[in-house]
């Protein structure tokens, strides 16, 4: 009768922990799992057996789902672009930490980076698809950040280091400019500190490397 579980009990069955340790179930994929399984009476946080083995058959479930979808191509890269966007959302939504990821434990980096290298195989890379013949015409446009795992940011607190101690980051756009002759650069940086909130602008110019960072 006292067999209630919630997300902190879950912590403790191993293979579920390997399984998103291991990238093949994402924290996104459980906590969509959990929410939709209705909870024990006189709780709003905690599952009973029966619920327990709801859980698990929606887990078998989407190995089952996974397994049909291996030759589906560009209906596997959407998936996993909405699986990276409901991970970031769910990361952003604490008001307390940093915007973008600043402050994302290893483990946050670690799920995002699994979805990423997924990604990154898709035919819909557009590096993959185009044999690396990739043109600065093909990513120019204006760019928001939504997450980064940049060393630097993380210890400037922001792009420029400029942020004030009573302030903090508050985004960053990127606006990409390329023509035949020019290729330039605007980065623009959100200080947020109430009524002295203010914007960083950095200029420049841009080029493609055939190098690996």
């Amino acid at each position: 009768d006292d067999f209630l579980i919630g997300m902190k009990e879950l912590r403790k069955w191993g293979d579920l922990q390997d399984m998103l340790a291991e990238g093949e179930l994402l924290p996104i994929e459980l906590q969509n799992m959990f929410e939709l399984i209705p909870k024990a009476p006189g709780t709003n946080n905690k599952i009973n057996e029966e619920g327990f083995e709801s859980l698990f058959e929606a887990i078998e479930d989407l190995f089952e789902e996974e397994g049909e979808e291996e030759d589906l191509g560009d209906s596997v890269a959407v998936n996993l672009k909405s699986d990276l966007l409901d991970m970031i959302n769910l990361y952003e939504n604490d008001e307390e930490k940093m915007s973008c990821g600043l402050d994302s434990t290893e483990n946050e980096v670690q799920n995002i980076l699994n979805i990423i290298a997924q990604l990154e195989t898709q035919t819909s890379n557009i590096v993959l698809s185009s044999g690396g013949d990739v043109t600065p015409t093909d990513v120019a446009g204006d760019w928001e950040l939504l997450y980064t795992t940049s060393s630097t940011m993380k210890f400037n607190k922001g792009l420029s280091g400029l942020v004030p101690p009573n302030g903090k980051f508050g985004g960053l756009r990127q606006k990409l400019k390329a023509s035949k002759y020019l290729a330039d650069i605007e980065y623009i940086e959100q200080i947020d500190a109430g009524p002295a909130s203010f914007e960083v602008r950095v200029t420049g110019d841009w080029e493609f490397r055939n190098s690996v960072s």
